[in-house]
């Protein structure tokens, strides 16, 4: 006559079998793992003349495919509701050159009542691993530029999911 088995002994095997298998691999965190990346950041400063004093940063970042980057840009101490233009440009604050990217993905950085303001833009361009590039922020007057700053370029490591996708779904396009 065979015993009667408890109803839980096959899952109480199964578990064991798995807790066994895996004792001999190491586990991986997606949480801690991180991806090599290269981002591009600076602080902005006012440009002589300039009354405004933001306290903005900015960003370079690639996206998920690789063949786009995103330009992230935010802003402190500012007066709400003014809206302020804003590009990536190559070269350097004393000496820019052209636009990164298309001018028309460049949202305008709407300064919030708080006085804080983000913006993002998705450029369709690889993210650049050499040269020099600095961000400019306009005037809401129209009358030139009020802020500027050098891009660092930096190695680093990204957790997944990036920068860009917990940044992105704060900032409306």
């Amino acid at each position: 006559m065979v015993p009667p088995r408890s109803p839980l002994v096959l899952p109480l095997l199964v578990l064991w079998i798995v807790i066994g298998c895996a004792a001999n691999h190491q586990a991986i965190d997606a949480t801690t793992s991180t991806v090599p990346s290269i981002r591009w950041s600076g602080s902005l400063t006012n440009v002589p003349g300039s009354a405004i004093a933001p306290d903005a940063r900015a960003l370079i970042v690639p996206g998920h495919s690789g063949t786009e980057s995103y330009a992230i840009i935010s802003l402190a101490g500012g007066s709400p509701g003014v809206r302020h233009s804003w590009h990536v440009h190559s070269g350097t604050c004393e000496s820019p050159g052209a636009t990164f990217g298309p001018t028309n993905v460049y949202a305008p950085l709407v300064v919030r009542a708080d006085g804080n303001a983000q913006a993002m833009a998705r450029l369709p361009l690889v993210t650049p691993s050499d040269g020099s590039y600095h961000v400019d922020l306009h005037s809401h007057t129209g009358d030139g530029i009020i802020a500027c700053g050098e891009l660092i370029l930096e190695e680093t490591r990204l957790p997944p999911p990036t920068l860009v996708s917990r940044f992105a779904p704060h900032v409306s396009p």
